[in-house]
């Protein structure tokens, strides 16, 4: 996940920020709730092709795993809410 570092416009693009942490954890749970397929390998293969470290890139890899795996990870709450699926779809279906 990314989030804003400082007012320099600069991204950080890794998982060191709880609420990061939370929202791609989230993320993967809902998903995997929802019956959407995804898989680790190709999540940390965007990561890498968007800035990522490899290192970042290998967590976010290994917390989609988990999810994927039934690990049940302590976070900081959803930051999206129950109901966000219906938002996703909704705009996947816009961009269509």
């Amino acid at each position: 996940m990314r989030r804003r570092v400082g007012g320099q416009g600069k991204w950080e693009r890794n998982l060191k920020n709880p609420t990061s942490r939370a929202a791609t954890i989230h993320t993967c749970k809902h998903l995997k709730h929802h019956g959407y397929n995804f898989q680790p390998d190709q999540l940390r293969d965007w990561a890498l092709a968007h800035g990522w470290g490899r290192d970042d890139a290998k967590e976010l890899h290994d917390y989609a795993e988990g999810v994927l795996a039934g690990t049940r990870y302590h976070t900081s709450p959803d930051p999206f809410g129950m109901l966000v699926i219906h938002q996703w779809r909704e705009d996947a279906a816009r961009s269509d």
